[in-house]
């Protein structure tokens, strides 16, 4: 959203950006425990809550948004925020345009965004499918149709500088988000990303210094992560990046996620560290061979142990992620995985996140789905074995992509 503010400035057009989510996570205390974890029936009931609890504050939002001069409204739709969107918008006068995008936007759009007009009592004007950038100068423009596919940025170093001025006061010690691309070079079989961005590109390394230096002025902060899908999707941009780090003497600290690939060793990961980089996400998702191929990963159990060595020699910490029940994961493949952390165990730092197989229905609509009380057995499983061989693990972030008023779920935790 700062990026897409940013753009419409150099533009010459006002915007004004609010989070909403971030605005009310801080405020809240007593609804973080269901806002940090997938509870449907918490999602679907928020705003009713949020009307009922704290019905000034609700006021004062919805009349900010219909009193402004502003003619346009745009929401970004994620899944966890679809029904408090739609109903804050339906809370909005019919004088105001309302744009929305985002990945509900995506998905919508394969049935005709039915997941939105069902929750709707007013029109949106406009839909907008993928990047947009060039999307929303066209309709402030008066240019766009109902419903726009994006045209991708050719290139992203023609875009201005983002900040988060509108959002937070600055202060130090506050982690900020960077993106050095967009898209990604694997085709990951269950993966949103490969349909999101037809393309993978990437800042070049003088853009994303500069634009370091920019937010560590403007937010008098030095640490940073990357919100890339994968930060390492060409290594010789990284190489270049880490040492411009270096030898400019830019005293930051980052983290970001990679993919497991060839080419990283020792030197490749220790260079990373000179330049800050404090933590690594890696989504390792299996430890076996048949179940990363049907995954469409592109590498082998072997390989992830090589790299996993090559990160815990340079003395970088990093976190892998797994997927339990993939469709084609029989008992012979689960055991592959739990024989890889066992013969690895002494080099994984700890595993960062576990959770069943989720379908996304545009994805892969006729894939079938494993046997859910099987797949939970397994994840308790594997929670043993990393007891036993002494592997840490984010227990926040186990099952945390599961709904968690699914009375099945329940049983298990």
């Amino acid at each position: 959203m700062a990026v897409l503010k940013a753009y419409l400035e150099s533009l010459s057009y006002t915007v004004e950006l609010f989070d909403l989510n971030a605005h009310f996570f801080h405020m809240l205390k007593e609804y973080r425990p269901s806002w940090q974890r997938r509870d449907a029936v918490f999602e679907q009931d928020l705003f009713d809550k949020m009307i009922c609890d704290y019905p000034e504050e609700m006021e004062r939002i919805i009349a900010h948004i219909n009193n402004s001069s502003a003619r346009y409204a745009g929401f970004s739709l994620f899944n966890r925020n679809l029904y408090f969107s739609i109903e804050l918008i339906n809370k909005i006068v019919s004088s105001k345009q309302i744009i929305v995008g985002g990945p509900e936007v995506f998905y919508g759009s394969f049935g005709n965004f039915q997941n939105i007009h069902c929750l709707l009592t007013r029109n949106i004007e406009f839909f907008v499918i993928g990047e947009g950038e060039s999307t929303l100068a066209d309709i402030l423009q008066g240019k766009a149709a109902t419903v726009s596919t994006c045209i991708e940025v050719e290139s992203l170093d023609n875009l201005p500088f983002y900040d988060f001025s509108d959002l937070f006061v600055p202060s130090e010690g506050v982690v900020l988000p960077l993106l050095a691309s967009r898209g990604c070079i694997a085709h990951c079989a269950f993966c949103a990303e490969r349909l999101l961005s037809k393309r993978y590109r990437q800042h070049s390394v003088g853009y994303m210094i500069g634009q370091i230096r920019h937010l560590m002025q403007m937010h008098r902060t030095s640490t940073f992560s990357f919100q890339d899908s994968l930060w390492n999707g060409n290594l010789s941009w990284c190489e270049e990046f880490c040492d411009a780090v270096i030898s400019e003497g830019l005293a930051i600290h980052w983290d970001c996620q990679m993919l497991i690939r060839s080419g990283m060793d020792v030197a490749f990961f220790k260079k990373m560290k000179r330049a800050g980089c404090f933590n690594i996400f890696f989504g390792l998702e299996s430890g076996s061979d048949t179940v990363l191929r049907l995954m469409k990963k592109p590498f082998r159990a072997d390989e992830a142990g090589r790299v996993f060595t090559s990160a815990y020699q340079a003395g970088l910490h990093y976190e892998a992620s797994l997927i339990i029940g993939y469709p084609g994961e029989g008992e012979q493949e689960f055991m592959e995985t739990c024989s890889f952390l066992r013969h690895n165990r002494s080099v994984i730092k700890k595993i960062a996140q576990i959770n069943p197989y989720i379908k996304l229905a545009p994805i892969r609509p006729n894939q079938p789905t494993e046997d859910p009380v099987r797949t939970q057995k397994r994840i308790r499983a594997i929670l043993e074995l990393l007891d036993s061989e002494g592997i840490r693990y984010t227990n926040a972030f186990i099952n945390n992509l599961v709904d968690h008023s699914d009375e099945l779920l329940a049983l298990y935790e």
